[in-house]
């Protein structure tokens, strides 16, 4: 894990990342990119608009 980003892992972790307004950069086998995030569940995360799986995706934040 790199010291400079926090991974998010669970609800608390989004939750974070939305009231603190973080940029959230996510990647997957077929995209990166970076966004706000607009709304999570416990099987996808909103980032300006596009849907995103939590299973395929990976999701951090600067720390």
């Amino acid at each position: 894990m790199n010291p400079t980003r926090y991974d998010l892992k669970n609800n608390a972790d989004f939750f974070y990342a939305v009231y603190c307004g973080k940029t959230v950069y996510y990647v997957s086998a077929s995209r990166i990119g970076c966004g706000r995030t607009d709304l999570y569940t416990d099987d996808y995360v909103v980032i300006d608009g596009e849907y995103f799986s939590r299973k395929d995706c990976e999701f951090f934040v600067d720390a």
